[in-house]
């Protein structure tokens, strides 16, 4: 294997936050870890992409649910947040999650 030629990578630099779903929420877990990656949109630079996962907190198993666009602003997390509060999608993705870790832990 030939080395790195450091010249030649385009090194780039993301975001990162995580929270744990209230127990509140529909899904009525409190176990469930929601970790976001996100960095500025390379084709819309006034918007921000976030890579969105979830896993189980004693789970070493984590699984993307789908990516986000939100438009810039001073605190993204927050935009992002409120974004996923809102969105139905979410709520299906991490019920999807916890279908299919429960059969995985069944096998």
């Amino acid at each position: 294997m030939e080395p790195l030629v450091l010249h030649e990578i385009d090194i780039q630099s993301i975001n990162y936050f995580r929270f744990f779903l209230p127990p509140c929420m529909a899904v009525g877990r409190e176990d469930l870890e929601v970790s976001v990656d996100y960095g500025a949109d390379t084709k819309d630079p006034s918007d921000v992409i976030g890579n969105v996962w979830v896993r189980f907190s004693d789970s070493s198993l984590k699984a993307f649910l789908y990516s986000v666009n939100v438009p810039d602003s001073e605190h993204p997390p927050t935009s992002i947040v409120e974004f996923l509060n809102d969105d139905a999608d979410f709520e299906d993705g991490v019920n999807k999650y916890i279908d299919f870790y429960a059969k995985m832990k069944q096998s």
